[in-house]
């Protein structure tokens, strides 16, 4: 399967999660962060099975790892999930979230060009900024309309 393929399934798979977190929050009292916990304990639990043996880094790269998860990608999270939680649609947060994709773009084609050793090789094109800003110029449209 393509990353093409593997983006659009991901994407539909992850439906039912944003909106469980509303769901779980109006009918059984649950917080964002309790959700988020026991969602990567699932999350954790899945990635276990499914990776087997290829979990086994040395713990250099292992602590690198679980150290960018902690400080970006933990917070990063908890944020999401308040979000999604207190929006009056849980796709706006999701929206609005998307538009980071150009920083990340921007970042990959910048690390690939100045450390090509430990960076993929990115390109630059036109049709994927346009289609990044078009996404940005919609998810703010839905985000600020009342």
């Amino acid at each position: 399967m393509g990353w093409f393929s593997q983006t659009v399934l991901a994407s539909v798979l992850l439906i039912p999660c944003w909106l469980a977190i509303g769901f779980f929050a109006k009918n059984f009292g649950v917080l964002p962060t309790a959700f988020l916990g026991w969602f990567f304990v699932g999350v954790l639990g899945t990635t276990i099975a499914h990776a087997g043996t290829s979990l086994m880094l040395p713990w250099g790269i292992v602590a690198s790892i679980v150290a960018i998860g902690a400080f970006f990608g933990g917070p990063a999270n908890i944020l999401l999930f308040q979000a999604i939680e207190s929006a009056r649609i849980a796709a706006l947060p999701l929206a609005l979230g998307n538009v980071n994709h150009f920083g990340t773009y921007a970042c990959a084609i910048i690390l690939a060009a100045m450390l090509p050793t430990y960076f993929p090789p990115a390109t630059f094109s036109w049709t994927a900024v346009a289609g990044i800003a078009c996404m940005g110029v919609g998810a703010t449209l839905i985000a600020l309309s009342r």
